[in-house]
């Protein structure tokens, strides 16, 4: 009999683990890029997150001071150990530089890492929802976010039109030294979406311009992700020396969209598509 009593208190404790687990109340995530931290956000695990970067900025929520933050630049794992974490969600383009110092912190806080690939496209995006819902045990919501992602997405395409003597460049940073978007990266994928081709997509990765590529390159519209208000952006263009012939110094030709829905591969990126669509006509 007491064995039996035994098993039946065992067994009730596991499904009390896992159901807490389910829930994400004994949950402690720690987010270390802003797309990673809005989509658990909307897989419905805000309230587990204990550590996000000094960049999140969505949801509202993620700035409150019950969330510490943690610089990915000046990393400081003793920071997120100090978290207890049980789970925590890398990316690609950050672990490259801290993959020992992650290791570290799992090894003393038992934490699972997930390490989230750079995500090229739009279903790539989708995949990495589904990832992350996979390993913080949200699969059913996370699938149901990318069914409702991809309806909307499919009417988002239907609805887009490409457009003619539309070859884009993409400011990443002010001039005379530009970083821009090169072929086989996301903010490219999500110009052609939007109908719009990115004139360096003869290049890779995130390259440097100078004024005299931009000239022989002949851009039609500017794409403004400086974090520059629109009238800085074009008093900036108009003010550097050899585009005064180009079509970008006319404000017309110049597109400032919301630098995180464009540039971060979320939940929100259908918002970005729709804005870079809408703001040059």
């Amino acid at each position: 009999m007491k064995r039996i009593y035994l098993i039946i208190m065992m067994v009730a404790t596991l499904t009390l683990v896992a159901c807490q687990n389910e829930s994400g109340s004994e949950m402690k995530i720690i987010s270390l890029m802003p797309s990673n931290t809005e989509i658990i956000s909307e897989i419905g695990l805000l309230e587990a997150l204990v550590m996000v970067t000094v960049s999140d900025d969505y949801p509202e929520a993620v700035k409150s001071d019950k969330i510490s933050k943690i610089d990915t630049f000046n990393f400081d794992a003793e920071k997120l150990i100090a978290e207890n974490p049980t789970h925590i969600v890398s990316h690609e383009s950050v672990n490259q530089g801290i993959e020992s110092e992650i290791e570290r912190v799992k090894k003393a806080t038992g934490a699972k890492v997930l390490v989230v690939k750079d995500a090229t496209s739009i279903e790539d995006v989708f995949s990495d929802i589904e990832s992350i819902g996979n390993f913080l045990g949200k699969s059913r919501e996370a699938n149901n976010l990318v069914e409702r992602l991809d309806n909307k997405y499919t009417e988002l395409k239907s609805s887009i039109q490409l457009k003619e003597n539309q070859r884009a460049i993409v400011f990443l940073s002010p001039t005379p030294e530009v970083y821009t978007v090169g072929r086989d990266t996301f903010i490219t994928n999500t110009l052609k979406v939007a109908g719009m081709d990115n004139v360096f997509d003869d290049l890779e990765g995130y390259p440097v311009v100078s004024n005299e590529s931009l000239i022989k390159h002949k851009p039609d519209v500017a794409i403004n992700l400086t974090g520059m208000s629109a009238s800085d952006f074009r008093e900036m263009l108009e003010k550097t020396p050899g585009l005064e012939n180009l079509e970008i110094t006319q404000f017309e030709n110049q597109c400032t969209p919301d630098v995180n829905t464009v540039s971060r591969p979320g939940p929100r990126i259908l918002e970005g598509v729709k804005s870079l669509a809408s703001c040059i006509e």
